[in-house]
């Protein structure tokens, strides 16, 4: 049987402190699928900060961060009912500050 893989085909880092990020971009699985990821892990390499901008020096750049978390997307109907639900929550966190 093999091995069930994804590989990352093109991303971008959010910094979220630490050598912590959220790592969003597209992956595809040894089948050929596609999928929207974000996925939150520790940074794989170095984390440089440049007066406000903050630079990676990635150990392997197909392979970028732990992906402690992740969530994948497959159609854009997931990603609307997801959004809708994020926006809905984060007002409520909003109007609570």
């Amino acid at each position: 049987m093999a091995e069930f893989r994804n590989e990352w085909k093109e991303y971008e880092l959010v910094k979220l402190g630490g050598f912590w990020a959220f790592c969003v971009g597209i992956v595809e699985d040894n089948i050929g699928i596609k999928k929207v990821r974000i996925a939150k892990g520790k940074v794989k390499g170095k984390v440089l900060k440049d007066k406000e901008k903050f630079e990676y020096e990635l150990k392997d750049k197909n392979d970028p961060i732990t992906q402690v978390n992740r969530l994948n997307i497959k159609s854009r109907e997931e990603w609307e009912e997801i959004k809708r639900l994020v926006e809905k929550y984060m007002k409520k966190i909003e109007k609570a500050e």
